[in-house]
């Protein structure tokens, strides 16, 4: 099963846990949930913390406007 990352609508996801899944575009981790998409951004230091800037329904279809998430990846900064 595909799915499509629920911030940025991306293909490019990966599993990293049982229903846990990376988006290695916006870099956020997210997991389905009841009503809708629980997304997490990753901080500096490791931690994960909720982003609820990034909400969106379970078939991908996002609820808002595009979040301004970014990482190590698309801020010039390294891993």
């Amino acid at each position: 099963m595909s799915y499509l990352c629920p911030a940025c609508q991306s293909r490019a996801v990966g599993r990293v846990g049982f229903h846990q899944f990376y988006c290695w575009d916006c870099c956020v981790e997210f997991a389905p949930s009841r009503s809708g998409w629980k997304v997490y951004r990753l901080e500096d230091d490791g931690t994960v913390v909720r982003d609820t800037t990034a909400l969106a329904q379970p078939d991908g279809q996002a609820s808002g406007e595009g979040s301004e998430l970014q990482c190590a990846r698309h801020s010039g900064g390294e891993y």
